[in-house]
C-alpha cells in the first residue's frame, strides 16, 4: 500500500482517514494544523516513499497550494473538494489535475459529522431533509463524467431509523 500523507490528519475527516489506513495496514505519515502550516512545503514532513495522499486543504483560498502540490508532484493525490465548488476549490482542483500523478476529487455535498442541528428529529425517530436534489459526486483522473452513487438528500425525503 505504501506510505499515506494524510493533511488535516487530526480533523473531522482525516483522524478517521488515518485510523482506516492505519487499520488497513498502510505507513501513514500524518500532518495536522499543529505541526505547521500546510501553506509552507517546507513544514511538510519527509516525504519519502510517500506514495499518496489525501489532501484536505482547510483553506478558502488556494493560496501555497501551488509549492505544496509540487512537493507531491507525481504522487497520486485524493483532494476532498467540495459539491459546492468555490473558486478556491475549484482552482486546487486545477492545480491538481496539473501537478499530481493520478488524482481523485471527492465532492461531498454534506457530512454526518455536520448533522448535529438534526439531533432532535434523529431522537423523536424522524429526520426530514431539505437540501433539495443533488447527486453526490467523484471524479478520477482521465475523466470528465463523475461517477454518481445515488442521491444525498431529496427534498422531503423522510428516513426513519430502523429499530
Amino acid at each position: 500500500m505504501g506510505r499515506i500523507l494524510v493533511t488535516g490528519a487530526t480533523g473531522t475527516v482525516g483522524r478517521h482517514a488515518v485510523a482506516l489506513l492505519r487499520e488497513a495496514g498502510a505507513e501513514v505519515v500524518a500532518l495536522s494544523g499543529g505541526d505547521g502550516d500546510l501553506r509552507d512545503p517546507g513544514t511538510l514532513p519527509p516525504l519519502d516513499g510517500v506514495t499518496s495522499a489525501l489532501l484536505i486543504w482547510p483553506f478558502a483560498t488556494a493560496d501555497g497550494a501551488r509549492d505544496v502540490l509540487r512537493a507531491l508532484a507525481g504522487r497520486r493525490v485524493v483532494y476532498l473538494s467540495s459539491a459546492a465548488r468555490r473558486e478556491g476549490e475549484r482552482e486546487v482542483e486545477r492545480l491538481v489535475e496539473e501537478m499530481a500523478g493520478e488524482w481523485t476529487f471527492l465532492r461531498p455535498h454534506a457530512f454526518a459529522a455536520n448533522a448535529l442541528r438534526w439531533a432532535r428529529q434523529v431522537r423523536a425517530g424522524v429526520v426530514r431533509g431539505r437540501t433539495g436534489r443533488r447527486a453526490c459526486q467523484w471524479y478520477t483522473s482521465g475523466t470528465s463524467r463523475p461517477w454518481r452513487y445515488g442521491r444525498c438528500w431529496t427534498r422531503g425525503t423522510t428516513a426513519r431509523p430502523t429499530p
